[in-house]
């Protein structure tokens, strides 16, 4: 019942990801390997098989006289049972870990940055407190790249605070860096888009003309060259933007359509009224030593569900790179911040890819494609870490059929379902 539910209910009814099943086993790699196949819903039926298995077990024992336990054929079929369904997902990690690696592309060095909190009596809302942070993220970066010359730097989700489209000289700036840096920067930043005319209901309500969207940006030293050199505008740079808004933060369910509703946003001085995006193709980069890399990007709410990008979007990126944000929400959400990390090591292990987290107030660390924790820096700490993870370019049977295992267990609840009846019309007849 379980995996189906849960599929409908965050995939399709409400997103929201209300589920607990799917991050019990995420501290145990060793346990979580076999959603590579099914999916975060797979670990709903193990876990729940499991533990009927418990239950019946001690259901039979205590009916039994202790020396007569290991006579007992039930109890004994049981047992077995139990030992069999506890080493299933054993058994195919060891298939996993024996063969996933052979198939790795190599290594690249990649290097995340951290910001924290800088200063704790700043308006976390305020100017000055972003760019106190994009300092702080600046400072950071620069020694990175002089002590480690990583071949990719990570920011977080929102980190450039500067709308490179429409302001030159925001893009001039970061274009500077990048170039100094030699290094190609994925950063999270906002996007926008002029509206059609007549301008949307939305829009016209919030006094806008444009579409506002959350978005990353992949900026290499080759097109900030051209920028600096050539004066070419942001217009031909891949952003991928934000496909899962988070309700009544980043948007307001049917406020598209009931402007009205827009009033309900739990505002945090950014006036958000973001608009969705949709999967997009990997952001390719070039390495130190000129291999051609491409990473698929996640923002912050997106890593809560499998379905972000396509299939064939996944396939074809070699990495995924998560941005995320918790500077709003201050110290308070530690659980929030440890849902976050568990949640990426399931994708991770959907997908058989490195993740690369880069969060503004933490955790950031790296997955490698078994959903083990790498490089972690502690939550509201300012720092960066450095870790060389490996390339797997890939295809899960889980992202070819992400429906399939859930649709498997609604097949199997309706013939249980249907069973009882049709038996008793057959003994009618």
């Amino acid at each position: 019942i379980w995996p189906p539910y849960t599929w409908f209910i965050k995939e399709h009814l409400i997103a929201f990801p209300i589920t607990l099943f799917d991050i019990s086993l995420s501290n145990y790699p060793v346990f979580i390997q076999f959603m590579s196949v099914t999916g975060a819903t797979g670990a709903a039926t193990w876990v729940i098989i499991l533990n009927v298995f418990i239950f019946m077990l001690y259901r039979s024992y205590a009916k039994m006289k202790p020396q007569n336990v290991l006579l007992n054929a039930s109890f004994r079929k049981l047992a077995g049972g139990l030992l069999l369904w506890f080493l299933l997902p054993l058994s195919y990690a060891w298939y996993a870990y024996s063969v996933v690696p052979n198939s790795y592309q190599g290594y690249v060095k990649v290097a995340v940055i951290q910001h924290g909190f800088p200063d704790s009596e700043l308006d976390l809302t305020s100017q000055e407190a972003v760019f106190a942070m994009l300092n702080v993220t600046l400072s950071l970066t620069d020694s990175v790249v002089a002590n480690h010359q990583p071949d990719l730097i990570v920011w977080p989700e929102d980190e450039l605070p500067i709308y490179i489209r429409s302001d030159f000289q925001g893009l001039q700036f970061i274009s500077d860096r990048v170039l100094r840096w030699q290094t190609p920067l994925m950063t999270g930043l906002a996007d926008i888009e002029p509206t059609s005319h007549p301008i949307p209901p939305l829009q016209a309500h919030l006094g806008r003309d444009y579409y506002l969207y959350n978005a990353v940006a992949m900026i290499t030293p080759q097109f900030a060259w051209r920028v600096l050199m050539e004066n070419e505008n942001a217009s031909s740079i891949n952003v991928y933007r934000k496909s899962n808004l988070m309700p009544f933060t980043e948007y307001v369910p049917f406020s598209d359509r009931y402007p009205w509703l827009s009033r309900f946003a739990v505002e945090f001085g950014e006036n958000l009224h973001l608009q969705a995006g949709t999967s997009a193709p990997p952001l390719a980069f070039l390495t130190r030593d000129e291999r051609i890399v491409r990473a698929i990007p996640l923002i912050c709410w997106d890593i809560l569900f499998a379905s972000t990008h396509t299939a064939e979007n996944m396939g074809n990126a070699q990495l995924i790179t998560a941005h995320t944000s918790g500077r709003l929400f201050g110290r308070d959400l530690k659980t929030s911040l440890l849902g976050m990390k568990n949640y990426t090591r399931l994708r991770s292990v959907e997908a058989r890819k490195s993740i690369v987290n880069s969060a503004t107030t933490g955790y950031s660390f790296f997955t490698n494609p078994f959903g083990e924790v790498l490089g972690l820096i502690d939550p509201f700490e300012p720092g960066y870490s450095v870790h060389e993870i490996p390339l797997h370019q890939s295809t899960t049977f889980y992202n070819r059929h992400p429906n399939g295992y859930p649709a498997m267990c609604l097949l199997v609840l309706i013939m249980l379902t249907l069973r009882p009846i049709l038996q008793k019309k057959h003994r009618i007849t």
